[in-house]
C-alpha cells in the first residue's frame, strides 16, 4: 500500500517560524530528498507584484524555508513566471517579495520562467492525451527535487489553488488562462512530470471566498510540510472545508498514482 509513506506535518507558527518549519522538515523526512549534491528548484505562488496575505507566499515564511534549505542542498533556484494576461512581470514580483535582497544574501539563483527556452509536452492523463509548456531548466535542468511553496486558498475555478495548482504558474506563457481546458488533467501532467518531492504550505493566512486574487484573508498561523502534494492538498481542502469533489484536480492526480487524497492514509503529527 504506496499511501502509507506520506507524511504530513501541520504546525503553528509562533515567535520561531524556522523551529516550526525545521519540525516539520525533520517529520516528513527531508533528507530522504535532498542532500549536498542536491540541485533543487523552489517554486512560490507569486500571482501578484507585492505580498498579499492569503494570496502570494509569504517572505518570512519563504526566507525562513530558504534559510535552512541552503544549508542542506548543493544548489538552490527560485522561480516563477510572469503574471497571467501579462498583468506583471516575474521580476516585479521577486522585487514585491523582498526576493533579490533574500536570493543575494543566501547565494541562490532567482530566475523568471517566463524569459527561459520552453517547449510543449504532451501525454496521455486518465485516457485523454492533453499537453503543457514548460521551461527547460524544468526538464533538462538535472532538478534532483522540486519544492512547491504555496499559500493555503480557495480558487473559484479550481476549489483550491495548493501545492498542485501552484504548479500552473510554471506553465511560462503568461495567455496561460487561454489553455485552461482540461484543466484538472494538465495540472496531474504537470505533477507528474515536475513530481514535487516535498510541499511547504504557506497557511499564516488563509484565504476564504472567492480566490485565487481576492477574497477574505483569514490569520491562522499554521504551517504545512508534506512529501506529496496529493497528500497535502487533501488536508489543505480539509483544513479549509473544500469538498474534493470540488477540486477535481486533486482526485484526477490521485487516480493517476501520484499520491493519496484520502487523509485516513496520511500519517500526521497530530495522529
Amino acid at each position: 500500500d504506496i499511501s502509507a509513506r506520506f507524511r504530513a506535518y501541520i504546525g503553528e507558527v509562533d515567535n520561531d517560524l524556522k523551529a516550526t518549519l525545521h519540525s516539520g522538515l525533520e517529520f516528513i523526512h527531508w533528507d530522504k530528498y535532498i542532500n549536498s549534491h542536491s540541485r533543487v528548484f523552489v517554486k512560490p505562488n507569486f500571482t501578484f507584484p507585492q505580498y498579499s496575505e492569503g494570496v502570494t507566499t509569504s517572505p518570512d515564511v519563504l526566507r525562513a524555508f530558504l534559510e535552512l534549505l541552503i544549508y542542506r542542498a548543493g544548489r538552490v533556484i527560485v522561480g516563477e513566471s510572469d503574471g497571467g494576461n501579462n498583468s506583471f512581470k516575474a521580476e516585479d514580483s521577486f522585487e514585491g517579495h523582498g526576493m533579490y535582497k533574500v536570493c543575494k544574501e543566501l547565494d541562490i539563483e532567482l530566475v523568471n520562467l517566463s524569459r527561459l527556452l520552453s517547449r510543449m509536452i504532451e501525454s496521455k492523463i486518465q485516457g485523454k492525451t492533453v499537453k503543457v509548456q514548460l521551461s527547460e531548466i524544468l526538464l533538462d535542468g538535472n532538478i534532483d527535487c522540486f519544492i512547491s511553496v504555496p499559500v493555503l486558498k480557495v480558487h473559484v475555478m479550481t476549489g483550491v489553488s495548493l501545492s498542485i495548482k501552484n504548479l500552473w504558474g510554471c506553465y511560462p506563457d503568461p495567455m496561460r488562462g487561454l489553455y485552461h481546458k482540461d484543466l484538472d488533467r494538465k495540472l496531474t501532467l504537470l505533477t507528474k512530470t515536475l513530481s514535487p518531492c516535498l510541499v511547504i504550505m504557506d497557511a499564516t493566512y488563509a484565504l476564504n471566498k472567492h480566490g485565487p486574487m481576492f477574497g477574505e484573508p483569514v490569520k491562522m498561523d499554521l504551517i504545512m510540510a508534506s512529501d506529496n502534494p496529493v497528500a497535502a492538498d487533501a488536508l489543505g481542502a480539509a483544513l479549509i472545508g473544500i469538498p474534493l469533489k470540488k477540486a477535481g484536480h486533486i482526485l484526477v492526480a490521485e487516480k493517476e498514482g501520484l499520491g493519496t487524497a484520502n487523509i485516513d492514509n496520511i500519517e500526521t503529527n497530530l495522529d
